[in-house]
């Protein structure tokens, strides 16, 4: 595991060093970040005392495949915060946040790279958790551990205990496949059965989160009846994009 006291992200160090071969399993760490992002490039506020971490990973898979990690760093991520924090029910929304009520505690960006056959040759698996602190004004609602009341974690403790939640969560995946993660991750769905919509790069749709399918997109049915599945898009509660 490498530790840095700045880093511009953990996922960018991550993607240099497994593009010049780092193993399975390494891991970068960073108490701080200079340029955090989320998905779609968004900024990721890195305060001191938050966990901010990426693990390289090779799943020998394709592409599509390997966007199920995501469901698995999720799940890492939610039983790792329960472990140190008994009392604490972390849900997730789809399709790669954790939360505490509705407010988000945690989000994770995954960036992979093709290998001449077309599969995944790696896989960053950054995620970003808010222990002592969050940033205000964010379009969904967010908080972090302490506020609301989870008890102090340490990001170190956290880290080991999600690494280790990681690498259990990750074999499972690897021998039996995605189902029973599935059925795991809507057990802790956010959202499942409401009125939802899902705001994408070039449209807006509504309705009601039914499902998860079997590669990890959300079904969502629409108001004349018929389903379709998302793959890619930012989930708010309701039908207005914006709460």
């Amino acid at each position: 595991m490498s530790v840095y006291e700045i880093v511009d992200s953990t996922n960018a160090e991550a993607r240099r060093r497994a593009e010049a071969g780092a193993t399975h399993g390494a891991v970068i760490q960073a108490i701080t970040q200079s340029a955090g992002r989320g998905r779609y490039r968004r900024p990721w506020v890195s305060e001191a005392g938050n966990l901010y971490c990426s693990v390289i990973l090779r799943p020998d898979c394709p592409v599509a495949q390997a966007g199920q990690l995501s469901f698995v760093v999720a799940l890492a991520g939610a039983a790792a915060i329960e472990d140190l924090s008994p009392g604490c029910s972390v849900r997730v929304k789809w399709p790669n946040d954790l939360l505490l009520g509705r407010s988000k505690i945690a989000g994770i960006l995954l960036e992979s790279s093709l290998d001449a056959a077309g599969r995944a040759a790696w896989v960053v698996a950054g995620i970003g958790v808010n222990l002592v602190s969050h940033p205000a004004g964010t379009v969904s609602p967010a908080t972090d551990l302490a506020a609301a009341g989870a008890g102090e974690i340490g990001s170190l403790a956290l880290l080991e205990r999600y690494l280790e939640r990681l690498a259990g969560l990750e074999a499972e995946w690897r021998a039996t496949g995605f189902a029973a993660l599935r059925l795991a991750w809507l057990d802790r769905a956010v959202g499942l059965g409401e009125v939802v919509t899902i705001r994408g790069a070039k449209d807006t749709r509504t309705g009601r989160f039914e499902d998860l399918d079997k590669e990890g997109g959300l079904v969502l049915r629409r108001e004349d009846g018929a389903t379709e599945t998302v793959t890619a898009g930012d989930v708010f509660f309701g039908d207005s994009p914006c709460s």
